[in-house]
């Protein structure tokens, strides 16, 4: 119902692409990947922008979560953010069962709503599905398949809460980002 109001909630935005047969596992999460940071960057200029127009809008930092495979998964693409696309340590987060967590970065992953915190991607494996409750993610993808259509809403509604409650008329501060890149085609996927 939200969604048909246009309250509360972002629009889901999907960008799907097919792979093409040649193209690795892991080269294909790279471009994915790499399409999902270019649609963070253009969120935080989206943002910066209409702050800059003097509208109410809160100085957040946006999000990309990734849905990893499994737990080795997750761990090599967070080493990946680091070592290749340069990402500083505390603005890549990593969580799944295997990992234990400090209070600190519990904390953070709490509170990406607030401004200052550093994480700029959270990579997962089935950790953030109910309850995390946070305004601030604006590109999600996914780069296993959902296994059943509550784990892809839930999943997708991670990131379809407004920082502000309303929306802005701004259809970059509207929307998530939903990078659906796989083997199927885009009409599959969909």
């Amino acid at each position: 119902q939200c969604l048909k109001d246009g309250r509360y909630t972002k629009e889901p935005q999907i960008y799907a692409k097919t792979r093409d047969e040649g193209i690795s596992d892991e080269d294909w999460d790279h471009i994915t990947i790499d399409f999902a940071l270019a649609r963070l960057e253009t969120k935080k200029a989206a943002i910066a922008d209409h702050r800059a127009l003097g509208h109410d809008f809160p100085d957040v930092q946006p999000v990309v979560l990734i849905s990893a495979r499994d737990t080795d998964h997750a761990d090599a693409i967070g080493e990946w953010l680091i070592e290749r696309r340069g990402f500083a340590p505390e603005s890549v987060h990593v969580t799944h069962s295997n990992k234990s967590e400090t209070e600190t970065e519990i904390s953070n992953l709490l509170d990406l709503d607030r401004p200052g915190n550093p994480i700029q991607v959270v990579v997962q494996v089935d950790r953030l599905s109910e309850g995390w409750d946070v305004t601030t993610v604006y590109v999600f993808a996914p780069l296993r398949p959902m296994q059943s259509f509550t784990l892809t809403m839930q999943s997708t509604g991670r990131g379809l809460r407004l920082p502000t409650g309303i929306r802005t008329g701004d259809p970059e501060l509207d929307s998530l980002d939903v990078v659906l890149f796989g083997r199927e085609s885009p009409k599959e996927i969909l």
